[in-house]
């Protein structure tokens, strides 16, 4: 029962944090980063849904949990500010420009996160078909 509620317990902080990261996507002014967020929810909402069904793939999930989205948000959140402060210089655009490129690289990432998901079980798969190949040639 423990074991539960504390699977329990992550699967809402992922949630949760998936959540904070969707409020965020209103209050963005750029298209690109926009577009970059939502990819980002988007793979993390798969990630969540692959975890409900499959809760022993939490583990690999804390560092996901409990820094990427939570440090993601805090940029994000900090790229509001600045972006709805009226002064422009080349020190603002220059950090606009590596946000969206930052952006693009926690997608690819968190595309990866998501595929290795699925690593242990094709794995698993591929030995158990090599061992049946085997035994049916005997």
């Amino acid at each position: 029962m423990e074991k539960f509620n504390e699977e329990l317990q992550k699967l809402s902080i992922l949630k949760q944090n998936i959540y904070e990261l969707r409020k965020l996507y209103d209050e963005i002014n750029s298209e690109v980063v926009k577009k970059r967020l939502k990819e980002i929810i988007q793979i993390s909402d798969k990630i969540y849904k692959e975890v409900v069904l499959n809760t022993d793939k939490l583990y690999k999930l804390e560092h996901f949990n409990n820094y990427y989205l939570i440090t993601i948000k805090k940029i994000v959140e900090k790229y509001i500010k600045l972006s709805k402060n009226k002064i422009r210089n080349s020190q603002n655009e220059e950090f606009f420009i590596k946000i969206e490129e930052f952006l693009k690289n926690v997608t690819m990432s968190f595309n990866n996160l998501y595929q290795s998901l699925y690593t242990d079980e094709i794995i698993d798969l591929d030995a158990e078909m090599q061992v049946m190949e085997k035994e049916m040639k005997i």
